[in-house]
């Protein structure tokens, strides 16, 4: 999938983290087959400047909204956290 201006403007988040989040989520996740993607806070940081406060407050809201959803059956401690759009 090829992020294009439009695609930003039209994820209608209000804020431009969260519209990226939501983005980096949606292009790693359409990798696969079951659309989870496995995007560490350091990879989000990178992108959008943010910390990992920060970052953390940005998936809260997008997990609160019911945009994404995050996957519980972690079987380490130190995996990486998955994540997948709920509906486009």
């Amino acid at each position: 999938m090829m992020i294009t201006l439009k695609t930003i403007a039209d994820t209608q988040l209000d804020t431009l983290a969260a519209r990226v989040v939501y983005l980096m989520i949606k292009e790693e996740g359409g990798k696969g087959e079951d659309g989870w993607a496995a995007i560490r806070y350091t990879d989000f940081s990178k992108v959008t400047g943010m910390t990992r406060q920060g970052i953390g407050n940005v998936l809260k809201g997008l997990i609160d909204k019911g945009l994404i959803e995050k996957k519980q059956d972690k079987t380490k401690p130190n995996e990486v956290n998955q994540y997948r759009i709920n509906h486009d």
